[in-house]
């Protein structure tokens, strides 16, 4: 190794592995959703994401034909808590679009579909094709919307958990486990309900086509907890907030559950004994589960990569995501382990970056400036108000009665004046 390429590799005995990267192109012209399209097969290439039949359903969000090049955004560096965003991002048509404007698709999916008829092939010239006629299969890179609803309802659960493990909230988390012991008969079951997933990844016992499945809304499927006679088996079950704090026990929300009338997720994490002798310890399986979940999601979707960096000449070692889904699970990531922090301003309601800020961080200068500045404001009207209803009117003057003028006073002499 020649003294250069060591100084440019060595320099710096210690690099830090957290150090992320992730760019991508956010197009100029924008997306838009397509319910034309037959879609025969979707090729997702995030490894964490495969392909599902729900993929495949419309409508499906594709890039405008229009202008070509965009802006590239810098997601880890510009956007440090869009994992919160994308969190609470409501999931619907508009919101999913105006997300995908101004942060790019997800994944970098691939759709092959039919030409449906001529009047939809000036949409799809862009892509290159000669010959679009109606039934032409072709390929292009575009997103399921249930593809979009579900990644928004998992890191909308987990970072929900993990909000839940750090206010130490005991009661939430005992809603989210339930133990079933060795020998105990435990089934719920509705031929009705809404697709559940049910056991998550590496569970081959559970009886069903895929092992894992997702609530998507219009996708139906039965499901039951089965007995498990060897073991104890401990279950998780994922809802939104607003359902999971309806219940006191998690038994009362599985019962619910099986009504079909919320999404929610169920699958087993963790089987033994040790969960009937010892009892649960909720923080712990809340853990776990941020675990498991977590690691689901970045470890085929994030890679380690050395970066040339030309104004330093050295080569430093990067987390780099593969997709912008992956970019929001690093985010997510980086929070837990602890090397960021995020909270919501208080006055505003937006999620800041408050790593480097001052531990006691509540709200955004410039919120507390125009708060400061609204008080004031206030304060001055309501002072001017009372004022007007406590101070007595003045009474107008009246006219004086008619009559002579007074005369004038004569002016007085000067002194030194002639006699």
């Amino acid at each position: 190794m020649t003294e250069s390429v060591n100084k440019a590799v060595n320099k710096d005995k210690y690099y830090d592995i957290l150090q992320t990267y992730f760019e991508q192109p956010v197009p100029t012209s924008g997306y838009y959703w397509d319910d034309t399209v037959s879609v025969t097969y979707s090729f997702i290439g995030s490894a964490d994401v495969p392909d599902r039949e729900h993929h495949r359903q419309g409508p499906f969000l594709f890039e405008k034909a229009g202008a070509s090049g965009g802006r590239w955004e810098n997601t880890l560096e510009e956007h440090p808590t869009l994992f919160r965003v994308f969190a609470e991002l409501p999931p619907t048509r508009q919101c999913i679009l105006d997300f995908a404007n101004s942060h790019g698709m997800l994944s970098t999916t691939t759709l092959f579909a039919q030409m449906p008829d001529e009047n939809t092939r000036p949409k799809f010239q862009y892509l290159g094709y000669d010959d679009l006629k109606p039934g032409r299969e072709f390929d292009a890179r575009a997103e399921s919307f249930y593809l979009w609803k579900e990644e928004i309802q998992q890191m909308r659960w987990i970072t929900q958990l993990w909000d839940w493990i750090k206010e130490e909230d005991e009661q939430s988390l005992q809603t989210m486990f339930y133990l079933v012991k060795e020998g105990e008969s435990f089934e719920f079951s509705s031929p009705e309900r809404k697709v559940l997933n049910f056991g998550g990844k590496g569970t081959s016992q559970v009886p069903y086509e895929e092992e894992t499945q997702y609530s998507i809304e219009g996708f139906y499927s039965d499901w039951s907890i089965p007995y498990r006679g060897q073991d104890d088996t401990l279950y998780y079950i994922l809802a939104d907030k607003e359902i999971v704090e309806q219940f006191s026990t998690s038994k009362d929300l599985l019962v619910a559950a099986s009504k079909g009338t919320f999404d929610v997720e169920v699958g087993v994490i963790a089987r033994g004994q040790q969960w009937g002798t010892s009892g649960i310890h909720y923080l712990n399986a809340g853990l776990t589960l941020l675990r498991d979940k977590t690691n689901d999601s970045l470890l085929s979707a994030v890679r380690p990569a050395l970066i040339y960096d030309e104004q330093a000449a050295k080569l430093k070692p990067y987390l780099v995501p593969y997709d912008l889904l992956a970019a929001l699970w690093t985010e997510f990531y980086l929070e837990v382990s602890g090397q960021k922090d995020s909270k919501r301003c208080g006055i505003c309601g937006l999620w800041e970056d408050v790593t480097n800020k001052n531990k006691n961080w509540k709200v955004h200068p410039p919120c507390a400036a125009r708060r400061r500045v609204d008080k004031y404001q206030a304060k001055i009207k309501q002072a001017d108000t009372e004022e007007r209803v406590t101070k007595p009117a003045k009474k107008p003057a009246g006219k004086k009665p008619a009559g002579k003028k007074p005369a004038k006073k004569p002016a007085a002499k000067k002194r030194g004046s002639a006699k």
